[in-house]
């Protein structure tokens, strides 16, 4: 390609040459592991391309194949040194040439984290900063996300995008990588943060960082008073709810912006005729469109409207507790006369078992009936013998029956 003119290139690129290396290549990327002979073949296929690449139509043809871009970065995750330097370097430079080559590089990222299953975007790129130890692939990986980030015209897009780098921890791996003392790093390093810093001041306004989430969020908490704050609390808790890396947390994300937009737009500005994307120029003149009094004065009249609103909470937080107490003494009283009635009960139970246990007792004897006494039959007494018979008295007679005494003399 170096030793041919440009007819030769042509007929190359007309023949399919282009897009039959990138096949070869995204064969080669996309298996688990790559022997040699694939690492060899795949680092000669990269420099081919950046030869075609070196030629206005090669640059142009590489943009018009699908994917292209993508495939080159897929050598992102190659173990193979040369391959991981060379294709930053052909990114970066494609970032830098035009904004068409832009916008296909942040595509080409897009798909890198497609294929490689990666949750966050530019992950792998920043983090291979602190896992890799050639400078010079380190270097072209910061000369890339300094293109991606400084290729963007608006500073609303500029500062959206160094958010996502900053957040995965970028600017703390730079301070890092200035204890390595290389030049060529330390210059991307200072152009990363001299850029940063620029912009920095132009999107301040009213001392918020608007290019900083956690400073608007400082920001309107400290504005919002009353029933607004609750309402923010309310709306920041609803966000919270919303899911992470998923495509329908992004749908939700953008229809809550889509309609937070159409909300803030201007009273004479239709809903539907409201600018897709506020820029900071916008917001700033919003701002100023209030004079100071007026503000000074909405700010009393809300921290007049919280205080009344607090006021009248203590008020009814005053007669919760008094019903409250009164509840609570007639319940005592309740069961202190019930009590006093159950004590007075038993003391006049005890005091009737006490006096009955006191009064005397006469016992009546009972009479007894007794058995009749048994007659017992007199003694006999025994007779006396007889006295002897005169003399010339014949023997004594028998005696007389049924034991009766003889009769008196002269009775026959």
């Amino acid at each position: 390609i170096k030793k041919n003119n440009a007819e030769w290139l042509e007929s190359f690129l007309a023949i399919g040459g282009l897009s039959t290396v990138l096949g070869e290549l995204k064969v080669r990327f996309q298996k688990s592991v790559m022997n040699n002979l694939d690492k060899l073949i795949s680092y000669h296929a990269i420099k081919v391309i950046y030869q075609v690449m070196q030629d206005t139509e090669g640059f142009r043809a590489i943009l018009k194949v699908p994917d292209g871009l993508g495939v080159i970065s897929l050598g992102l995750a190659s173990d193979h040194v040369k391959i991981q330097v060379l294709v930053p370097m052909l990114l970066a430079a494609v970032a830098c040439i035009s904004r068409d080559g832009h916008k296909e590089v942040l595509q080409a990222m897009n798909y890198f984290q497609k294929q490689k299953n990666e949750r966050v975007r530019f992950k792998t790129l920043v983090t291979s900063l602190k896992t890799e130890d050639d400078v010079e692939y380190k270097t072209n990986v910061l000369r890339l996300i300094n293109a991606i980030i400084s290729k963007h015209e608006s500073i609303e897009d500029r500062t959206a995008i160094r958010q996502e780098f900053k957040s995965i921890g970028l600017v703390d791996i730079m301070e890092g990588l200035r204890y390595e003392d290389e030049p060529s790093i330390n210059a991307e390093v200072d152009g990363f943060l001299d850029e940063m810093e620029e912009d920095s001041k132009e999107s301040m306004i009213n001392n918020v960082d608007l290019s900083d989430p956690m400073s608007i969020t400082s920001a309107l908490m400290s504005q919002t008073h009353g029933k607004a704050l609750q309402y923010f609390k309310e709306v920041m808790q609803q966000l919270f709810s919303i899911p992470v890396g998923t495509q329908e947390a992004l749908g939700t994300w953008m229809l809550v912006e889509d309609v937070v937009r159409s909300s803030c737009a201007p009273e004479e500005t239709s809903k539907k005729s409201a600018p897709k994307k506020l820029d900071f120029k916008t917001i700033r003149q919003m701002k100023k469109t209030a004079k100071p009094g007026d503000l000074m004065q909405q700010d009393q009249e809300a921290l007049h409207g919280e205080l009344e609103g607090l006021q009248e909470q203590i008020k009814q937080a005053k007669l919760a507790h008094l019903q409250e107490v009164n509840d609570l003494m007639d319940k005592h009283a309740k069961e202190k006369k019930e009590l006093q009635h159950s004590l007075e009960t038993e003391i006049a139970s005890l005091r009737d078992r006490l006096e009955s246990a006191q009064k005397p007792t006469i016992d009546i004897p009972v009479p007894v009936e007794q058995p009749a006494p048994v007659e017992q039959p007199a003694p006999v007494a025994e007779a006396a013998a007889p006295p002897p018979p005169p003399p010339g008295a014949g023997p004594p007679g028998p005696p007389p029956m049924g034991g009766m005494p003889p009769p008196p003399p002269g009775m026959g």
